[in-house]
């Protein structure tokens, strides 16, 4: 099996590879990185001489985890919609058929958040292809038992804030009321599920949210991670404006906190904009069936 992988050193991928490679010996990984001024300069057919063209490979699907956060030349939004629309010029060159887009939770029709958006726009390029599946993954987790933390995106750094907030403070703050609907998922499962996808031909044309476990607000969320590291600590409820406000205050005293606005808007932005999570036990369920028979 060969596969187009993009963005293989993305935190969502490591779970992916590390399934697949320990489970099939005979699938074949190709990747590329891309530089983002020609992301920007180069037009499709320039941008698939330099990257793809001498590429002399029957790909059986493409796998793309690739998200630009931040770049100097173009917004969050504008690079990875064009980088969405030179990728579906490359796979229409290359005649990949099946294609995989690794969304977000933050994906959906009135999302505010550029991240949200970004996915978004990039969702709508990835449906003009005649065969796609596309996963909105919520937040990713790792536990680290060890340790006593919670892993996260951003190569497992995301909640790397929030568990220093819980430990050098007693009060933690919470944008809002903390009501807002929050889901998780477990990196390996979002791995093995990508890998099942790929070997038995499923959903294709559509949009799955992927996540683990029950929906569950925000401030749960936090009362199950205080229970995990074994500590009490109080909620300050504090507008959202405040809040931002509070992390740059926070960011000057404590030189090495990394968290933004955008982390606020991507923590009280998620929604479950369709849960087809039956539909795909249900297929689950029946493969297993077939295979035993």
């Amino acid at each position: 099996m060969k596969v187009l992988l993009l963005g293989q050193n993305s935190y969502l991928s490591d779970f992916y590879l590390k399934f697949s490679k320990n489970k099939f010996s005979n699938i074949t990984i190709y990747t590329k990185r891309f530089d983002h001024s020609d992301i920007i300069n180069l037009n499709d057919i320039l941008f698939y001489d330099k990257y793809f063209s001498l590429i002399d490979i029957n790909f059986d699907y493409s796998l793309n985890f690739i998200h630009i956060h931040k770049s100097s030349l173009a917004s969050e939004i504008d690079i990875n919609t064009k980088l969405s629309k030179k990728l579906i010029y490359v796979f229409n060159k290359l005649k990949i058929k099946r294609n995989i887009y690794i969304s977000s939770v933050n994906a959906f029709s009135d999302t505010k958040s550029e991240y949200g958006i970004a996915k978004l726009r990039s969702e709508e390029v990835y449906k003009s292809l005649g065969n796609f599946v596309i996963i909105r993954p919520s937040t990713i987790i790792d536990i680290d038992y060890k340790n006593k933390l919670i892993l996260g995106g951003k190569k497992g750094k995301s909640f790397e804030s929030l568990s220093k907030l819980i430990t050098k403070f007693f009060f933690i703050p919470v944008p809002g009321f903390g009501k807002y609907l929050q889901t998780v998922c477990f990196g390996d499962d979002l791995g093995k599920f990508i890998d099942f996808i790929i070997n038995n031909n499923l959903f294709y044309k559509r949009t799955i949210n992927f996540f683990t476990g029950e929906i569950i607000s925000y401030n749960d969320f936090l009362d199950i991670y205080f229970n995990f590291k074994k500590i009490k600590r109080l909620k300050l409820y504090i507008p959202k404006i405040l809040i931002i406000f509070m992390i740059k205050f926070l960011k000057i005293v404590f030189r090495n906190l990394n968290i933004s606005s955008k982390n606020i808007d991507n923590l009280t932005n998620q929604k479950i904009e369709f849960n087809l999570s039956q539909d795909i036990n249900k297929l689950i369920k029946l493969k297993k069936i077939n295979d035993l028979n």
